[in-house]
């Protein structure tokens, strides 16, 4: 069983450790933070927290594994409108999935631990110091290739969302690979949030004892390994006999094999393309030096050295 954290906001603040503070301001046209409040909050859950396209499904399907002792149950949430219902993307505000305040009472009628996504900065969530907030990132060099996939396999209709809602049209979008880089480095209009950004409003916290981060690259090298220190952080202990099943179950044989039970709604993406690639390191393969060398140089100007050095591995 989870320990309960005795160590409130002031203790941490004692022990010279600040903690993120809400800003609802961090709103968009497809994340709403206030979904946030609308649920039990005092259960020790577990937090997903990823930009884009760095293992979020994937670490997902972990936890729960974790949680689940290796059984390949599928739904968690059945009274959600939306099928990937054993981890919630709690922010997510599109019309067809249903109110906020239904899909609430769905994740409180769930007994337990839960595992919820989020692809909100820091301060767009609740911190509380009972959660324990599992960040995944990855090379950037992959990332950008990933989304450019990821993007193209999107609905047309979700781009057209985050258009309307930002006051732009199709013509805002970049149009050559040149200026996908731009956007992706944040130098031109790219229709959601920064990676960069992102990144470093988690990184400022990694000191937080409820706060780990785990690397994409550790993940696809040493999967049990880091399983197995994700189930220590989130206090899970799955027993030993089981590691073989919950290691299958978070293969991404496995995953793409039962994609029906990951991906989100027709509506959202298209179908059988969510589950892509996985794999690490396929910059080498299909970028340009060029491309590769202005991420990474961008990596270090925006994030600074420690944070680069960490995160440019693949």
């Amino acid at each position: 069983m989870l320990r309960r954290s005795v160590r409130g906001g002031r203790a941490l603040l004692c022990a010279g450790l600040s903690t993120p503070v809400r800003d609802y301001c961090e709103d968009d046209p497809v994340r709403c933070s206030k979904a946030w409040d609308l649920f039990d909050q005092q259960r020790q859950d577990i937090i997903v927290a990823t930009p884009y396209k760095t293992g979020t499904t994937w670490t997902q399907q972990t936890c729960r594994q974790l949680l689940l002792n290796g059984a390949p149950v599928n739904k968690w949430f059945p009274d959600t409108p939306f099928p990937d219902s054993l981890s919630m993307w709690v922010d997510i505000n599109l019309p067809f999935l249903g109110s906020f305040e239904d899909r609430a009472k769905g994740y409180d009628a769930h007994e337990g631990r839960r595992v919820f996504k989020t692809h909100f900065h820091f301060q767009g969530i609740p911190y509380h110091s009972h959660w324990r907030y599992v960040v995944v990132l990855r090379d950037p060099r992959d990332v950008y290739l990933s989304w450019q996939d990821h993007f193209r396999d999107m609905a047309p209709e979700i781009i057209q969302i985050a258009l309307d809602g930002l006051g732009k049209t199709v013509d805002d979008l970049p149009k050559t690979p040149d200026q996908n880089l731009e956007a992706f480095l944040g130098k031109r209009f790219n229709p959601f949030w920064d990676f960069w950004d992102w990144s470093l409003s988690y990184w400022k916290y990694r000191h937080l004892p409820n706060v780990k981060f785990f690397h994409y690259h550790d993940l696809s090298t040493d999967f049990l390994k880091q399983a197995k220190s994700m189930a220590e952080f989130t206090q899970i202990s799955p027993a030993p006999t089981n590691w073989d099943a919950i290691t299958e179950h978070c293969s991404f044989k496995y995953m793409k094999q039962h994609e029906v039970d990951f991906q989100p709604p027709a509506e959202a993406h298209k179908p059988g393309a969510f589950i892509n690639k996985g794999v690490d390191g396929r910059y080498h393969k299909e970028m340009s030096e060029a491309y590769a060398a202005a991420i990474a140089a961008h990596a270090h100007e925006v994030l600074g050295t420690e944070f680069a050095d960490w995160l440019l591995r693949s």
